[in-house]
């Protein structure tokens, strides 16, 4: 049998080592603390900045804006960023991103909260003495203070959940960059969706008339399934300029939807104006064009997209060397 004081001693003495590492990590803490206090007020001014202008610019429907310029992004110098692309469609493809997105949408409320109880406790005084209790405290008093806080103003359910939807999309992400023919599934597969969307109507039909009476039923399935592992067959024996296609056809199908809502918005045309026939032949020319212009250019950007783009380039940069080491 264990002796219950011997394993009170481990414990304690496995606490004070995991203390003095944190205290030894003390001072990059507060400098990133500090950096953190300081650029609060820059981001605060930024974010009223841009919130004046969003408001000033409302009667435009700046809201469409967006995905005009994404698209757009995308068709011209999507395959650029292929391991950034690669990762969201596979966070798509997987089913995550609705997790993703609310998993982000909890975590900063609860930063917010946090941020605002730590504000309020830096100005207790409980002693009244005029300096702060935080002032006065020494490492480990500090440690456990700030603890016990972030436990009390954040809701530990919701960041558990959004920790959890986190390592799922992470898992589904590494997953696909794991192994060439996962990443040509993912590409291949959102591919062929993205063809099935645009002629699928027509080769179910053609499909239709062509089976028998009693198997007509099974014709738009067959034709999702064959469009599909044609889009793999195609990313697995093309990659580069498969994934340049398809990177431009989906920013060109975002970029004309956008648009054409805008318009409609903004009552340049009337309603009907934009039948889907049209927006698809006006997407399918735009990626066309996207894409020669990304082959011509051998999918390397031109020094003006470059620097245009360089907060993608950093994430796919940041990207490209995480998923190196962690694969």
């Amino acid at each position: 049998m264990s002796d219950p004081e011997h394993s009170t001693s481990v414990e304690k003495t496995t606490a004070d080592r995991l203390a003095d590492v944190l205290i030894q990590l003390k001072p990059v803490f507060t400098h990133l603390e500090a950096l953190t206090e300081r650029a609060q007020p820059l981001l605060t001014n930024a974010e009223l900045q841009a919130r004046s202008a969003w408001a000033g610019l409302q009667p435009y429907h700046p809201e469409a804006l967006g995905p005009i310029l994404l698209g757009l992004a995308l068709v011209f110098a999507g395959g650029a960023f292929p391991t950034l692309v690669t990762a969201v469609e596979a966070v798509r493809v997987s089913g995550t991103w609705p997790g993703v997105v609310d998993a982000c949408g909890a975590l900063r409320a609860n930063y917010k909260a946090a941020r605002a109880a730590q504000e309020k406790d830096d100005q207790v005084d409980a002693d009244r003495d005029g300096i702060a209790d935080v002032a006065q405290a020494d490492a480990r008093a500090l440690l456990r203070r700030r603890g016990a806080l972030l436990l009390k103003s954040v809701n530990a359910d919701q960041v558990a959940d959004a920790a959890q939807r986190l390592a799922a999309a992470l898992l589904a992400v590494l997953a696909t960059l794991r192994v060439r023919a996962a990443r040509a599934l993912a590409i291949g597969t959102a591919l062929g969706r993205l063809t099935h969307d645009w002629c699928g109507a027509v080769v179910t039909e053609a499909a239709a008339r062509a089976l028998p009476p009693d198997a007509r039923r099974a014709a738009p399935a067959l034709v999702a399934c064959a469009f599909r592992a044609a889009g793999v067959l195609a990313a697995a024996a093309l990659a580069r300029p498969v994934f340049a296609a398809f990177v431009a056809q989906r920013g060109a199908a975002l970029a004309v939807g956008a648009a054409a809502d805008l318009a409609l918005r903004a009552r340049c045309v009337a309603p009907g104006h934009w039948a889907d026939a049209q927006r698809v032949r006006l997407a399918a020319a735009l990626g066309a064009a996207g894409f020669a212009v990304q082959w011509w250019r051998a999918f390397q950007l031109a020094f003006a997209l470059r620097v245009a783009l360089l907060p993608l380039s950093a994430v796919e940069w940041a990207l490209t060397l995480c998923f190196a080491v962690l694969v």
